[in-house]
Protein backbone atom coordinates (compact mmCIF):
# COMPACT_ATOMS: atom_id res chain seq x y z
CA UNK A 1 0.00 0.00 0.00
CA UNK A 2 0.86 3.80 -0.61
CA UNK A 3 0.76 6.73 1.64
CA UNK A 4 0.81 9.29 -1.06
CA UNK A 5 5.01 9.91 -0.58
CA UNK A 6 6.60 6.51 -1.67
CA UNK A 7 6.33 5.10 -5.49
CA UNK A 8 4.25 1.77 -5.52
CA UNK A 9 6.28 -0.82 -5.52
CA UNK A 10 7.04 -3.64 -7.69
CA UNK A 11 5.23 -5.89 -5.60
CA UNK A 12 1.84 -4.02 -5.51
CA UNK A 13 -0.65 -2.56 -8.31
CA UNK A 14 -0.92 -4.12 -11.67
CA UNK A 15 3.28 -5.39 -11.20
CA UNK A 16 2.42 -9.06 -10.28
CA UNK A 17 0.41 -9.41 -13.35
CA UNK A 18 3.26 -8.02 -15.79
CA UNK A 19 6.08 -10.19 -13.56
CA UNK A 20 3.92 -13.72 -13.81
CA UNK A 21 3.85 -13.21 -17.52
CA UNK A 22 7.55 -13.37 -17.77
CA UNK A 23 7.50 -16.28 -15.31
CA UNK A 24 5.33 -18.58 -17.89
CA UNK A 25 7.40 -20.62 -19.42
CA UNK A 26 4.81 -20.75 -22.68
CA UNK A 27 5.87 -17.16 -22.86
CA UNK A 28 9.38 -17.69 -23.48
CA UNK A 29 8.60 -20.81 -25.76
CA UNK A 30 6.29 -18.67 -27.93
CA UNK A 31 9.04 -15.74 -27.97
CA UNK A 32 11.54 -17.77 -28.46
CA UNK A 33 9.50 -19.82 -31.45
CA UNK A 34 8.63 -16.15 -32.83
CA UNK A 35 12.16 -15.23 -33.01
CA UNK A 36 13.20 -18.42 -34.85
CA UNK A 37 10.57 -18.19 -37.10
CA UNK A 38 11.48 -14.24 -37.73
CA UNK A 39 15.03 -15.21 -38.44
CA UNK A 40 14.39 -18.01 -40.92
CA UNK A 41 11.53 -16.16 -42.96
CA UNK A 42 14.34 -13.31 -43.02
CA UNK A 43 16.47 -15.76 -44.51
CA UNK A 44 14.75 -17.84 -46.56
CA UNK A 45 12.89 -14.16 -48.16
CA UNK A 46 16.00 -13.26 -48.54
CA UNK A 47 16.60 -14.58 -52.36
CA UNK A 48 19.95 -15.75 -51.98
CA UNK A 49 21.30 -16.74 -55.42
CA UNK A 50 25.00 -17.58 -54.46
CA UNK A 51 25.86 -20.97 -55.62
CA UNK A 52 28.00 -23.74 -53.77
CA UNK A 53 31.11 -22.25 -55.48
CA UNK A 54 30.96 -18.91 -54.49
CA UNK A 55 30.03 -20.42 -50.61
CA UNK A 56 32.36 -23.34 -50.64
CA UNK A 57 35.50 -21.44 -49.63
CA UNK A 58 36.86 -17.83 -48.44
CA UNK A 59 40.36 -17.09 -47.65
CA UNK A 60 41.30 -14.55 -45.00
CA UNK A 61 44.59 -13.29 -43.61
CA UNK A 62 45.63 -10.43 -41.61
CA UNK A 63 47.27 -8.31 -44.61
CA UNK A 64 45.05 -8.10 -48.02
CA UNK A 65 47.67 -10.40 -50.32
CA UNK A 66 47.61 -13.81 -49.54
CA UNK A 67 50.37 -14.99 -47.72
CA UNK A 68 51.17 -18.57 -46.34
CA UNK A 69 49.31 -17.46 -42.77
CA UNK A 70 46.67 -17.34 -44.49
CA UNK A 71 43.72 -19.16 -43.47
CA UNK A 72 41.17 -21.25 -45.15
CA UNK A 73 37.77 -21.90 -43.65
CA UNK A 74 34.71 -24.02 -45.56
CA UNK A 75 31.34 -22.83 -45.28
CA UNK A 76 29.01 -25.19 -44.67
CA UNK A 77 26.09 -25.07 -47.20
CA UNK A 78 23.29 -26.97 -45.79
CA UNK A 79 18.99 -27.81 -47.61
CA UNK A 80 19.37 -26.93 -51.48
CA UNK A 81 22.37 -24.78 -51.67
CA UNK A 82 23.97 -28.26 -50.73
CA UNK A 83 22.41 -30.36 -53.22
CA UNK A 84 22.86 -27.83 -55.96
CA UNK A 85 26.36 -29.77 -55.70
CA UNK A 86 24.59 -32.78 -57.26
CA UNK A 87 24.48 -34.18 -60.42
CA UNK A 88 20.46 -34.24 -61.35
CA UNK A 89 18.93 -35.38 -64.96
CA UNK A 90 15.65 -35.96 -65.84
CA UNK A 91 15.59 -39.63 -67.52
CA UNK A 92 13.52 -39.79 -70.88
CA UNK A 93 14.65 -43.89 -71.92
CA UNK A 94 15.81 -46.92 -70.54
CA UNK A 95 17.99 -49.19 -72.23
CA UNK A 96 18.81 -52.52 -70.61
CA UNK A 97 22.62 -54.04 -71.66
CA UNK A 98 23.94 -57.20 -70.59
CA UNK A 99 24.72 -58.28 -67.24
CA UNK A 100 22.48 -55.63 -65.53
CA UNK A 101 23.69 -52.65 -66.80
CA UNK A 102 22.04 -49.59 -68.69
CA UNK A 103 21.90 -47.02 -71.12
CA UNK A 104 19.82 -44.17 -70.12
CA UNK A 105 19.06 -41.05 -72.53
CA UNK A 106 18.43 -38.18 -69.86
CA UNK A 107 18.33 -34.05 -69.84
CA UNK A 108 20.55 -32.26 -67.38
CA UNK A 109 18.45 -30.89 -64.79
CA UNK A 110 19.60 -27.53 -62.95
CA UNK A 111 18.25 -27.10 -59.17
CA UNK A 112 17.21 -23.61 -58.67
CA UNK A 113 17.33 -22.39 -55.11
CA UNK A 114 16.51 -19.23 -53.47
CA UNK A 115 13.38 -17.48 -53.41
CA UNK A 116 10.01 -18.23 -53.41
CA UNK A 117 10.45 -21.23 -55.94
CA UNK A 118 13.32 -22.06 -53.78
CA UNK A 119 14.41 -26.43 -54.74
CA UNK A 120 12.89 -25.92 -58.29
CA UNK A 121 14.74 -28.49 -60.53
CA UNK A 122 14.86 -26.84 -64.41
CA UNK A 123 15.33 -29.61 -67.04
CA UNK A 124 17.25 -28.54 -69.97
CA UNK A 125 16.76 -29.48 -73.60
CA UNK A 126 19.93 -31.18 -74.86
CA UNK A 127 20.06 -35.23 -74.50
CA UNK A 128 22.86 -37.04 -72.87
CA UNK A 129 23.52 -40.32 -72.33
CA UNK A 130 24.34 -42.14 -69.24
CA UNK A 131 25.76 -45.77 -68.72
CA UNK A 132 24.61 -47.26 -65.64
CA UNK A 133 27.03 -49.84 -63.95
CA UNK A 134 25.27 -53.35 -63.29
CA UNK A 135 25.70 -53.13 -59.77
CA UNK A 136 24.77 -49.98 -59.39
CA UNK A 137 21.81 -49.43 -56.79
CA UNK A 138 18.43 -47.86 -58.45
CA UNK A 139 15.97 -45.84 -55.81
CA UNK A 140 12.71 -45.11 -57.38
CA UNK A 141 9.54 -43.53 -55.58
CA UNK A 142 6.14 -45.10 -54.75
CA UNK A 143 2.49 -43.77 -54.82
CA UNK A 144 3.32 -42.28 -51.58
CA UNK A 145 6.50 -40.90 -52.29
CA UNK A 146 8.65 -43.48 -50.47
CA UNK A 147 12.09 -44.84 -51.79
CA UNK A 148 12.23 -47.91 -52.92
CA UNK A 149 14.50 -50.21 -54.52
CA UNK A 150 14.54 -51.45 -57.85
CA UNK A 151 15.98 -52.92 -60.48
CA UNK A 152 16.65 -52.04 -64.54
CA UNK A 153 13.29 -53.33 -65.80
CA UNK A 154 11.54 -51.78 -62.48
CA UNK A 155 13.17 -48.63 -63.42
CA UNK A 156 12.38 -48.74 -67.51
CA UNK A 157 8.53 -49.17 -65.99
CA UNK A 158 8.68 -46.48 -63.75
CA UNK A 159 9.79 -44.00 -66.47
CA UNK A 160 7.02 -44.87 -68.44
CA UNK A 161 4.64 -44.83 -65.97
CA UNK A 162 5.64 -41.89 -64.11
CA UNK A 163 4.08 -38.64 -64.38
CA UNK A 164 5.86 -36.76 -61.86
CA UNK A 165 8.93 -35.57 -64.06
CA UNK A 166 11.05 -38.76 -63.23
CA UNK A 167 14.12 -36.50 -61.52
CA UNK A 168 16.81 -38.64 -60.29
CA UNK A 169 19.73 -37.65 -58.46
CA UNK A 170 23.35 -39.49 -60.07
CA UNK A 171 26.07 -40.75 -58.21
CA UNK A 172 29.03 -41.35 -60.10
CA UNK A 173 30.44 -40.33 -63.51
CA UNK A 174 27.63 -39.78 -65.97
CA UNK A 175 30.59 -42.64 -68.09
CA UNK A 176 29.85 -44.80 -65.30
CA UNK A 177 27.27 -44.32 -62.97
CA UNK A 178 27.03 -46.17 -59.66
CA UNK A 179 23.92 -45.18 -58.30
CA UNK A 180 20.73 -43.29 -59.41
CA UNK A 181 18.24 -41.88 -57.34
CA UNK A 182 14.57 -40.47 -57.65
CA UNK A 183 14.45 -37.09 -56.40
CA UNK A 184 10.77 -36.14 -54.97
CA UNK A 185 9.69 -33.33 -56.98
CA UNK A 186 6.22 -31.43 -56.02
Amino acid sequence: MTDGTNPVSPSEGSAPAARAIYQMPLFWLALLVVAALAGTAGYALSGSTKTPTTLASTTTSAAPTTTSSSTTTTAQLSGCAQDQSKTYVQVTSVAALSGGAATLVVHPVTLHCGGPDDRQYLPQTDNETITLLSNAPIVILDQNFAPIAANVSGLQSYVTANTDGNIFFVDGPLSAATGLTAAFHP
